[in-house]
């Protein structure tokens, strides 16, 4: 919820940004195109958790994040699709029929740990809570100060939240280390996977060629 990522904001020292996300499907639209599109409701610190740069205009303010405000911020590719080469700054558009106003775009940026951030618009936390009517937050995503110190966030975190439950401690942590090393057994095993493959082809083959040369 948005209060545990207060009590994380307020209590941790190891978390250099820290930002509640609400994650959903929909559509925007404006005056001459419509899209299906992936919608992120995020604060104001979720561009230096995800390094994400802007292309045009700016990104959104605490202020807006507060309030709630009905702002956007395109993807790359959303804005091409709708605006072309025209400014979008400033314009009106619908997300799932709640009109938005444009204040910025992403800079090209393509796959982030599983997002095509192109793809995606982004409104504040509150706004998107409002749109898919919940109070449940998807997740929370957050940036330690420093990478040695990795583990000492992950313990910090889990104790706010867990206190917060009264010990229980029912949700997950993951980190970009355990999303790296989870790759890599996937990968490992697509190539151990990929050189039985050959190798049975190669058997096959050579029985195949036995066989020609024996007649």
């Amino acid at each position: 919820t948005l209060q545990d990522v207060d009590a994380i904001i307020k209590r941790s020292n190891s978390v250099s940004a820290v930002s509640g996300v609400m994650f959903g499907a929909g559509t925007i639209k404006n005056d001459f195109s419509t899209l299906n599109i992936n919608i992120l409701g995020a604060s104001d610190q979720f561009i230096r958790i995800f390094n994400m740069s802007i292309a045009d205009g700016s990104y959104i303010s605490k202020d807006e994040e507060d309030a709630g405000r009905r702002v956007v911020v395109l993807g790359h590719n959303v804005f091409k699709s709708l605006f072309g080469t025209e400014n979008a700054l400033g314009k009106l558009v619908k997300i799932n029929d709640s009109e938005h106003r444009v204040i910025g775009v992403i800079k090209e940026s393509g796959d982030k740990l599983g997002f095509n951030v192109d793809e995606m618009v982004f409104i504040p936390t509150k706004s998107a809570l409002r749109l898919f009517n919940t109070e449940n937050l998807f997740g929370i995503r957050a940036s330690g100060r420093s990478r040695g110190g990795l583990d000492d966030t992950v313990k910090e975190i889990t104790e706010i939240l867990k206190e917060r439950r009264d010990g229980e401690e029912d949700f997950t942590m993951v980190t970009q280390v355990t999303m790296l090393e989870s790759m890599n057994t996937i990968l490992n095993m697509l190539t151990y996977a990929l050189g039985a493959i050959a190798f049975i082809s190669m058997l096959v083959g050579g029985i195949g060629i036995m066989n020609i040369m024996l007649v």
